[in-house]
């Protein structure tokens, strides 16, 4: 099963309605973004063998993300906008 995520609600117009963060409260706390990112995902992934991400932009929650992805050895795309198309494209990770 897939599961879609974006990475923070209301930073970026994404095709999906769960996210990773309603918002992140101090973007240097490491270990608190980590914290929720292990949560979150283990609670929306759970055994899902694929993860497909709407990247905002804030690269140490994307790097969280990969970090969790790959120690549950689950499946992770990035969708990274392209400003020129006006659409996203695709990165697949692993």
């Amino acid at each position: 099963m897939e599961i879609t995520l974006g990475t923070i609600k209301g930073r970026h117009e994404m095709p999906v309605d769960k996210f990773v963060f309603d918002e992140v409260a101090d973007v240097t706390d490491v270990a608190a973004i980590r914290k929720h990112v292990e949560e979150v995902l283990s609670k929306l992934v759970g055994d899902s063998d694929s993860l497909v991400v709407y990247v905002t932009g804030l690269t140490l929650v994307t790097v969280e993300i990969t970090r969790w992805a790959s120690l549950k050895h689950v499946g992770l795309t990035f969708k990274h906008y392209d400003a020129k198309k006006h659409d996203y494209f695709d990165e697949k990770v692993f």
